[in-house]
């Protein structure tokens, strides 16, 4: 019987062969824990972020909140005192106006944020023109609430007109912020 010799891969060839083989498993290995991990610490930061504004408290009062549709010509400002009565730091990202009709205009965003520490209270002088013509607003008791919102979704604050109506903003107490 005649029997043919079988030639195998050379042992440098098996061992470059191999070795292409780990490295090509290691890279696809590498490429899908990065993105499991970076989608992990994403929601991580998600959960951290919620659980930071469950602890946010703010108020307004509506006895300190002043308004003026006709300041120093045809701006409309409002004051607020706000109040961070929660346990961590709030950020004033939005403002909304509802007239005495019901009638509401979108989230408006300041043109500055507006921060609030942990047991910080402030006044905030507001620009609300924009909005003011955007309802039509021509007398002070048109306007019925003025909502504050922060960069936490659903974490609000409103104040609504007083039964004698708001008080008269002679002068601003602080900066006045813009409403975009």
């Amino acid at each position: 019987m005649y029997y043919r010799k079988r030639k195998g891969l050379s042992p440098l060839v098996a061992a470059v062969l191999l070795i292409a083989f780990t490295m090509t498993v290691a890279a696809l290995l590498t490429v899908w824990i990065k993105g499991f991990t970076d989608e992990q610490k994403a929601k991580a930061e998600e959960s951290s972020r919620r659980m930071e504004c469950s602890y946010i408290n703010i108020e307004m009062r509506p006895e300190f909140s002043r308004f003026n549709l006709t300041y120093e010509g045809n701006t409309a400002l409002f004051e607020a005192y706000v109040i961070n009565n929660g346990l961590s730091d709030a950020d004033i990202t939005h403002v909304q106006i509802v007239d005495r009709y019901g009638k509401s205009t979108p989230p408006h965003p300041l043109e500055k944020i507006v921060t609030l520490k942990k047991d910080e209270n402030k006044y905030i002088d507001l620009n609300i023109t924009v909005l003011a013509d955007e309802l039509g607003l021509v007398e002070e008791e048109d306007l019925d609430k003025v909502i504050l919102l922060t960069s936490c979704s659903g974490i609000s604050s409103r104040v609504t007109r007083p039964f004698g109506g708001w008080n008269t903003l002679e002068k601003p107490l602080g900066e006045i912020i813009q409403v975009k």
